[in-house]
């Protein structure tokens, strides 16, 4: 398994469902299709005001997680909703989570 650093467990929920073709949302920001092994994330810089206007979907400092089985596609729709820039990066599961990763946890992550 893969962890998104970004609490919430869609493996469970994941291996609960049925093999089929039709999505399933967990939340309004995080989808999944069993029958094609797909979750889709929206991702959203400063979507609220927790942290100062510094999170994803409202989460930081690691206070939500999405696990993900291996093998799965992982579809990312990244918007930033700040004034600033911001970027995401996929790391490993990690504790503590680093302030400044520096390596993806795949190519193109």
């Amino acid at each position: 398994m893969i962890s998104l650093s970004f609490a919430l467990s869609v493996a469970s929920v994941i291996a609960a469902s049925t093999a089929s073709s039709d999505s399933t949302a967990i939340n309004k920001y995080v989808s999944y299709d069993a029958g094609t092994k797909t979750v889709a994330i929206t991702l959203i810089s400063a979507a609220t005001s927790t942290n100062g206007g510094l999170n994803f979907n409202g989460g930081s400092k690691g206070d939500q997680t999405i696990t993900v089985p291996v093998s799965w596609t992982v579809r990312i729709a990244f918007r930033n909703h700040d004034i600033i820039p911001h970027s995401a990066l996929v790391i490993r599961n990690q504790t503590p989570i680093p302030v400044t990763p520096s390596k993806p946890a795949f190519p193109h992550a």
